[in-house]
């Protein structure tokens, strides 16, 4: 294990290089090394869970103020660099990296490999239509997969929950219940659950279900995902002004 001490602190461990930004960790993975980690974890039947979260701009400066989300963030296995404002900022820090790696592309990546390994699948989170309706829509994109199970996110008997996911037999957990509450809900209670892997998935579920629509091309080429976000859904505007902050703040930073 190597570790740098500093704003721009980094620590490398089971090759996979994780950098800081003001305290706040992002690992510097590809889609790929990602995959491989999970395959191996999943075929070796790890006994512990495994958590992916996903890291971008608003999530880094909620954390500078909740720290009860930076430790949750800190115990994760992989933290994915989710956000264009996350890889710009490393890049400008002098990390090489290839590019962002998506939650949701990531999601659709996981569960192709889980129809490929013929391993379950089950899903926690959204409201009751909302994930029926991204379960069809998974079974229709990945015909031969195995949903093992899956429930909605509103729930008050968490130890029944974590029950049923575990008797599901699944090795992959997506928890879409919002964050900071899917990462503090996550490193709560990993030592309670059998699955290999658990990931973040945010409003994922929206996507997929067809209730959201994803940013288009011409807004994720121009990095305007979030502004697009913010001009279809006012709702955002206080976690989308966010943004801006960090970005000064990675500017201040810098000199």
């Amino acid at each position: 294990m190597i570790i740098l001490i500093g704003i721009w602190g980094v620590i490398m461990n089971d090759n996979i290089k994780r950098a800081f930004l003001f305290d706040c960790p992002i690992d510097l993975v590809t889609y790929e090394k990602v995959l491989s980690c999970t395959d191996s974890w999943i075929l070796n039947n790890d006994p512990k869970t495994r958590l992916i979260f996903a890291q971008n701009p608003e999530k880094v400066m909620t954390s500078l103020e909740n720290k009860e989300l930076n430790k949750a963030l800190n115990q994760a296995d992989i933290l994915i660099p989710d956000g264009n404002g996350v890889v710009w900022a490393l890049k400008k820090q002098g990390y090489k990296l290839e590019g962002r790696v998506t939650g949701i592309d990531l999601m659709h990546k996981l569960l192709k490999q889980a129809q490929q390994l013929s391993v379950g699948v089950y899903i926690l989170g959204g409201k009751e239509h909302v994930v029926k309706k991204a379960v069809d829509k998974i079974k229709e994109d990945y015909p031969n997969i195995t949903i093992s199970g899956y429930h909605n996110g509103y729930f008050h008997d968490t130890e029944k929950i974590i029950s049923d996911i575990n008797s599901s037999k699944a090795s992959i957990l997506f928890t879409a219940l919002g964050s900071p509450k899917q990462e503090l809900f996550l490193t709560e209670h990993v030592n309670k659950l059998s699955v290999n892997v658990s990931m973040g998935i945010g409003g994922s579920l929206d996507v997929i279900s067809g209730e959201v629509k994803r940013a288009p091309k011409w807004a994720q080429n121009l990095k305007l995902e979030w502004f697009y976000r913010i001009v279809t859904d006012p709702k955002r505007m206080k976690r989308g002004l966010k943004i801006p902050k960090f970005i000064v703040k990675v500017l201040f930073k810098s000199h």
